[in-house]
């Protein structure tokens, strides 16, 4: 279940599983006067728990779904069942963290969201060298395409008031992470490093109202499974020199 921001109506999600094995997703949305759930659509396999990002207004959500270990972005409008794909996260991920990496702009008009570019100029080395950096695009809340955002590059980006996309991003895929600022034409500005480890897969929940975020990164603990540890990070204006 998730509420949303203002608390109006609440988003249900139910998971039924199939004969053949396989996963299937009903999703329904209940008001908060009262009133039998409303149903709005049902897709094969899961959202992933906790990936929830509202709208300002409450009408529409993004969330993660995975099928295996296919990893999708979706958008959800709860006042009309409509039901949008924007794009394929990872496709060797069977448990991705539970953060999706999409913002909204402060009005609710548009979103940012980080995704791999799909540029067929560019051979597709992974997972034989270097993962890429996923692209930052930007699109229309009820445009079906995202328009990417000249060559800027980053995970889990958020939207300031003042226009400018915040993101983190790992420079040369083996420095520390470093917070990334944006502007609308798509130039890129590194700022300080993060005091933390990163590893492969990371991502962060903003709280710009309070300059600080919960930051989670996956690595490889000592007997080799997977472990995600969570850091909370405040950031401060940088001193004049």
């Amino acid at each position: 279940m998730s509420w949303a921001p203002k608390g109006e109506h609440l988003l249900l999600v139910g998971l039924e599983p199939r004969t053949d094995g396989s996963l299937r997703t009903q999703l329904r949305v209940a008001d908060a006067q009262g009133g039998a759930p409303r149903s709005l659509l049902g897709f094969p396999g899961e959202v992933v728990p906790s990936s929830y990002t509202w709208s300002p207004d409450g009408a529409q959500v993004a969330f993660l779904t995975r099928s295996g270990q296919l990893v999708a972005l979706c958008l959800l409008d709860v006042e009309t069942g409509e039901f949008r794909y924007l794009a394929d996260l990872s496709r060797d991920d069977s448990t991705p963290l539970p953060i999706a990496p999409v913002a909204w702009s402060p009005d609710g008009r548009r979103l940012v969201y980080a995704a791999p570019a799909q540029d067929p100029a560019v051979p597709a080395l992974w997972p034989f060298g270097p993962k890429p950096p996923p692209a930052l695009f930007r699109t229309d809340a009820h445009t079906a395409v995202g328009q990417r955002l000249a060559n800027a590059t980053g995970q889990s980006p958020a939207w300031r008031r003042d226009g400018t996309i915040v993101a983190l991003a790992r420079p040369d895929g083996s420095r520390p992470l470093v917070l990334r600022s944006v502007d609308a034409q798509g130039e890129s500005r590194d700022g300080s490093s993060l005091p933390l480890e990163a590893a492969n897969t990371f991502a962060a929940r903003w709280d710009l109202a309070h300059a600080q975020a919960v930051v989670a990164v996956r690595g490889t603990n000592v007997f080799g499974g997977s472990q995600t540890d969570y850091w909370l990070v405040r950031f401060r204006a940088e001193e004049a020199p």
